[in-house]
Order: structure tokens, then C-alpha cells, then sequence
């Protein structure tokens, strides 16, 4: 199964600078520690969970890296697992970019 968290940090940036957050938005509270102190109740949002793009995006990631920066991604074998090396900086700016 192949995932990848970044894309939900470009999916949660996207809304920010998009200000695109609606009912469908949740709010959630939780603890924190905060040197060494645990602050109760820090509330954040947090978006329903819509990954039905995120494998197109990759796919546009990687033929954009073959085209332009080979440097940005990397597969290699570890023991008897294909692994991806991807530069996420990139990844992350690309899948901004590709939600608006």
C-alpha cells in the first residue's frame, strides 16, 4: 500500500492559504506537553480525510521529478521491500500547487 502523509499537510496548507475550511471542518482538543508542562485542552483543525486525488498527484509528481529533477526521487530495495526515496519539500509545494 503506498501513502504518503505529505499530501495531507499540502491538503491542510492548500485550505489555509485557500481559506477554505467550511462545516465540513472539525475541530478536535487534546493535551499537549510544552516544555516539560502539559497544556490541556489545545484545540486544532483537522479536515476530513479525502485521499481520492493523492494517487493521481503522485503520479504527476513522479513524472514531473523524471522530466525535471531525477534528483527527487529515488527506489531501492531494503531487505525484500521497494522503498521510495522522495524529496518532500517538493512533493508537498507540487501537491499545493495541484489542489487549486
Amino acid at each position: 500500500n503506498d501513502v504518503n502523509t505529505s499530501l495531507h499537510l499540502a491538503e491542510y496548507i492548500y485550505h489555509i492559504k485557500e481559506k477554505t475550511f467550511d462545516d465540513n471542518t472539525i475541530v478536535q482538543r487534546s493535551p499537549i506537553m510544552l516544555h516539560g508542562c502539559t497544556r490541556k485542552n489545545v484545540s486544532y483543525d483537522v479536515l476530513p480525510v479525502e485521499t481520492d486525488q493523492f494517487e493521481d498527484i503522485g503520479k504527476e509528481f513522479l513524472e514531473f521529478c523524471s522530466m525535471n529533477h531525477p534528483e527527487w526521487y529515488k527506489e531501492t530495495t531494503i531487505g525484500l521491500a521497494t522503498v521510495s526515496f522522495i524529496y518532500q519539500p517538493a512533493l508537498v509545494d507540487f501537491a499545493v500547487k495541484r489542489f487549486g
